[in-house]
């Protein structure tokens, strides 16, 4: 019976390795990666052309204003993306 348990116990030693602590390994996807390619290039700046006339100068100046909330949009996102990898490093 005590050669039995010696034996049985010589089985267990190495399945308890298994339950050592070890570091965790974390792969984190660098910031670069995640941040896609569209965000960052803005709509164009409209060309303001002739302005002989008020609505060609309203037409300029709305063209404009959604060439800035393109941009400012992108720049929003890149912030949420920036703000969220700053929260998993800690």
């Amino acid at each position: 019976m005590r050669n039995g348990k010696a034996v049985a116990f010589a089985f267990l030693i190495p399945l308890l390795g298994g339950c050592a602590a070890r570091p965790a390994t974390v792969v984190r996807t660098p910031l670069a990666e995640r941040i896609p390619p569209s965000l960052t290039t803005c709509a164009t700046r409209p060309d303001p052309g002739a302005a002989d006339r008020q609505s060609d100068v309203a037409a300029f100046v709305v063209e404009l204003d959604a060439a800035g909330e393109d941009c400012r949009g992108k720049v929003d996102a890149i912030r949420r993306i920036v703000a969220e990898d700053a929260g998993r490093a800690e």
